[in-house]
């Protein structure tokens, strides 16, 4: 793009207000315009580009439902830039999350018999607590289940927890630290 092309092209500021009164054209030229840095960001966060290439639709997705939530529309690049970073944290535990079955669990439970009596009861005990815990969670009211859900589970920041649930960040903690009391006490498991 040469300085013509540049002092043609509309401010971020200008986009920014049309896209926030549904011209889509404009938040389209927004996404063209920082897919790239969005991009980056979420790559220096996240080692599969499969998984950054979601997080880039996820990230405008989120930006364009949150526009009005914008101050300054001419500080649109930090504000999409902060969206990634958020969007690849929450991403980064929900991978981690994903990783709970012990290394060699499953093989071990597929197998008539192991020599191995110690593998059996570690598998054992933590099958055990994993049930203990469902059952504590299934116990739960659902005021407190749902953010604990979307906390533990798919997660969400107390922000995006409060928001999908419609109450604040406050309430959103609130509840998922009774929930996380509640868990503890029916599932026996020690604070």
């Amino acid at each position: 793009m040469d300085h013509a092309d540049r002092a043609a092209a509309p401010t971020d500021r200008s986009l920014v207000l049309l896209a926030r009164q549904g011209d889509d054209r404009a938040f389209r030229a927004l996404t063209e315009r920082y897919e790239a840095l969005v991009a980056s960001v979420l790559h220096r966060k996240l080692p599969d580009h499969r998984d950054v290439e979601d997080e880039v639709q996820e990230t405008f997705l989120n930006a364009f439902h949150k526009l009005h939530t914008l101050d300054d529309p001419a500080r649109f690049p930090g504000w999409i830039a902060r969206i990634a970073v958020n969007r690849a944290h929450t991403c980064a535990r929900q991978l981690a999350r994903q990783k709970e079955t012990p290394s060699g669990m499953l093989e071990m439970l597929d197998q008539d018999g192991t020599p191995d009596i110690s593998a059996w009861e570690y598998g054992l005990t933590w099958l055990l607590g994993r049930e203990a815990l469902r059952a504590a969670v299934d116990t739960l009211p659902h005021a407190c289940r749902a953010p604990v859900l979307l906390w533990a589970v798919e997660g969400c920041s107390l922000v995006e927890v409060g928001e999908r649930l419609g109450v604040s960040e406050k309430v959103a903690s609130r509840r998922i630290r009774r929930g996380c009391r509640q868990i503890r006490a029916n599932a026996g498991v020690a604070a």
